[in-house]
C-alpha cells in the first residue's frame, strides 16, 4: 500500500529570484531523496510587470523575462498575470472610497500597499482558477525567498497533509502577526488567501492596517485553523541580486507573540509525535 503524499510547492511573486526558485527545487528534491517520500509537483504563479521601481526598497531594474522562462522546464504548473490587472483594481478600489482619507503607513504612494493586494490577488486566483484536488498539501514560498535551514519543513509537510486544520510557518519575522513568506497548507487551508485579501481591502477602508504579517494572523485565526511551527530559516533577495539581512531571533518583549510561537513549535511537537506513532502503527500492520 503506497503512503506516498502529493505535495504543490507554489513559488509566487513578480520574478525578482529565479535563481531561489531553482535552488529551493534543488533543495527539496535532494532532501526528499534521502529522507521522505513525497511526490513533489512545481506550480509557478507570477505577476508579469516589465519594470521594478520600488523606491523603498531601492529596486530600480527591469525584469528579464526570458531568465524566468528559462525555469519554465523544471515547473509542472505556470500561471501568469499582468500585474496592471490587479493595479488597476487597487486603484479602483482607492477611488471608490476616496472619501476616507486611507492612510498610507509605509508613506510611498501607497506602491507597497498595492504589490500586497497583486500578491494576494495572485494567490487567491491561482488556488481559485486551478484543479488542485490530487493534492494532500501546499507549501507556498515567494519566489524571492531561499530556504537556508529546513529545519522541521519536511515534517511540518508530513503533519499538514495528515492532519486537519493546521497550518506550517516558520517561527521567526512574526512581526505581531505571523509570518507570510512560507506557508504549508492543505484543503482546510486554501482559503486563506482570499481571507487575506477580504481583510486587507476592510482594513485599508477602515484605517485599521499594520502589516502583512498581522492580516495572516487574523485570517488564521478567522479560518479557526491552529498554527505550527519549527525555526526554518530562509532568506530574501533583491531583484538586483542583494541579499536582506535577516536576524533570527525571537522577541521576547513581545509578549503575546512570544507565547504564541512557543505553544505552536509544542503543537508542532505533539503533531509530529502522533505522525511517527501512526506510522509505526501503519508498518506493523503492513508487515
Amino acid at each position: 500500500m503506497s503512503n506516498v503524499k502529493n505535495i504543490l510547492v507554489l513559488f509566487y511573486g513578480i520574478g525578482r529570484s529565479p535563481s531561489c526558485m531553482k535552488k529551493n527545487i534543488e533543495i527539496l528534491k535532494k532532501k526528499n531523496k534521502y529522507s521522505y517520500s513525497f511526490k513533489f509537483n512545481f506550480a509557478y504563479a507570477l505577476n508579469s510587470i516589465k519594470r521594478i521601481n520600488n523606491p523603498r526598497t531601492s529596486e530600480f531594474i527591469d525584469i528579464d523575462k526570458s531568465i524566468i522562462l528559462s525555469s519554465i522546464n523544471i515547473i509542472d504548473i505556470f500561471y501568469e498575470i499582468d500585474q496592471n490587472i490587479f493595479e488597476n483594481e487597487f486603484y479602483n478600489y482607492l477611488n471608490l472610497n476616496k472619501k476616507i482619507k486611507i492612510y498610507d503607513p509605509y508613506n510611498d504612494q501607497f506602491k507597497t500597499l498595492c504589490n500586497l493586494f497583486c500578491q494576494l490577488s495572485l494567490l487567491s486566483k491561482f488556488f481559485k482558477n486551478n484543479d488542485l484536488a490530487s493534492y494532500d498539501s501546499y507549501l507556498v514560498i515567494r519566489d524571492d525567498v531561499l530556504i537556508i535551514d529546513e529545519s522541521g519543513l519536511f515534517s511540518g509537510i508530513e503533519i499538514i497533509s495528515k492532519t486537519k486544520k493546521n497550518v506550517f510557518i516558520t517561527s521567526f519575522h512574526w512581526h505581531g502577526g505571523v509570518n507570510d513568506r512560507i506557508i504549508v497548507l492543505n484543503d482546510y487551508g486554501n482559503k486563506l488567501f482570499n481571507e487575506r485579501l477580504f481583510l486587507l481591502k476592510k482594513q485599508l477602508k477602515n484605517n485599521t492596517f499594520k502589516n502583512s504579517e498581522r492580516i495572516n494572523l487574523e485570517a488564521i485565526e478567522n479560518l479557526s485553523l491552529r498554527i505550527i511551527s519549527t525555526p526554518i530559516k530562509i532568506l530574501r533577495f533583491r531583484a538586483n541580486g542583494i541579499k536582506r539581512a535577516e536576524v533570527f531571533l525571537l522577541r521576547p518583549y513581545r509578549v503575546f507573540e512570544t507565547m504564541r510561537i512557543i505553544v505552536s513549535f509544542i503543537r508542532f511537537c505533539f503533531f509530529y509525535t502522533k505522525v511517527i506513532i501512526d506510522k509505526k502503527f501503519h508498518l506493523k500492520l503492513f508487515k
